[in-house]
């Protein structure tokens, strides 16, 4: 029988008796315990949680204040995205008179939003982070 519990003067202060994981939920390579005590390797692949990329801007925007243009579609619904532009990028920017970009996750479409002006044509690094 395993020892599953932490107690202190009876109090029971940690019960993982009723633990679910199992070596397709866990890390691959990753050592865990089972409920039942014995020792486990995870075997689940992951994708990183934090990821760049780059994604190109066209210099057709919808909308009139804020613009939008839609980057990306089919994420998971837990993605933040932040947008990561270059020092000359946001002179760039200012000088067209966009005073603020943001990006906006809406049930897997991701958009860009814009104030002030339509950004012109550039490539763009992301960075892409899973909140599950």
């Amino acid at each position: 029988m395993a020892v599953n519990k932490v107690a202190f003067f009876g109090d029971t202060l940690m019960d993982i008796s009723d633990t679910t994981a199992d070596e397709s939920s866990v890390v691959k390579g990753k050592v865990f315990y089972k409920a039942d005590g014995t020792r486990a390797v995870g075997a689940a692949e992951y994708q990183p949680k934090i990821t760049t990329q780059t994604v190109s801007l066209s210099g057709s925007w919808s909308g009139s204040g804020p613009y939008y243009q839609t980057i990306l579609t089919g994420q998971p619904a837990g993605l933040q995205v932040n947008l990561n532009p270059t020092i000359d990028q946001l002179a760039a920017l200012a000088d067209a008179g966009v005073t603020s970009m943001v990006a906006a996750n809406e049930n897997g479409t991701v958009k860009i939003y814009a104030a002030g002006a339509a950004p012109a044509a550039m490539s763009l690094q992301i960075t892409k982070i899973m909140t599950y």
